[in-house]
């Protein structure tokens, strides 16, 4: 019951902080991506500063985590995402199955198959619906948008970034694309 509310609670947090940015079909494979790594726990390279409350930190700079011995307040510079090594065998061509539908959300977004944004999402999600199996790969239709100065996207609805509540997942495999994207200044990912 724990881990349901923990879920719900980080699904509405990522959902309201990149929601505005995204469209109902990329937020269905942001939050596939979600209850894919689940029951990866986080932890802090300190004793973090204190318990969350409401899943929520004192400190802007601070993100509640879910670390093995409960929700932990840390600072977003120290959170550390646990990294699972590469399978050494090929994967069947499949796409990946909503587990709140039992079904694939692919067919339904298989217009970004291609979107130099969502390309290496939907490679990962999505290999049987955008022919990307047995290592045979499209490029991307159009480059990824160039920022001429090095700055985090602002949230529309609010006129801030929200890259410092999620700075968590600069470096998360999953999220790396988007956040070089989305997040540049936050992440470090300016030449």
């Amino acid at each position: 019951m724990a881990l349901e509310s923990s879920r719900n609670s980080r699904e509405r947090h990522l959902v309201s902080t990149l929601g505005g940015k995204m469209n109902a079909a990329s937020v269905s494979l942001l939050l596939i991506f979600i209850y894919a790594t689940e029951a990866q726990l986080l932890s802090c390279t300190d004793a973090g500063i204190g318990p969350c409350l409401d899943r929520k930190c004192p400190i802007a700079t601070a993100t509640c985590i879910d670390t093995a011995a409960g929700e932990l307040c840390c600072e977003n510079s120290k959170i550390v995402v646990p990294t699972t090594a590469a399978p050494t065998t090929a994967a069947p061509c499949v796409d990946k199955v909503n587990p709140k539908t039992g079904r694939s959300d692919c067919p339904s977004v298989a217009y970004l198959c291609n979107n130099s944004i969502y390309y290496t999402l939907m490679t990962e999600q999505c290999p049987k619906t955008c022919n990307r199996c047995n290592g045979a790969t499209a490029a991307p239709t159009a480059a990824p948008p160039t920022v001429s100065t090095c700055q985090d996207l602002v949230d529309p609805r609010t006129g801030v970034s929200n890259c410092p509540q999620v700075a968590y997942l600069c470096r998360n495999p999953l999220y790396v694309s988007l956040m070089q994207q989305q997040c540049r200044r936050t992440c470090g990912y300016c030449t």
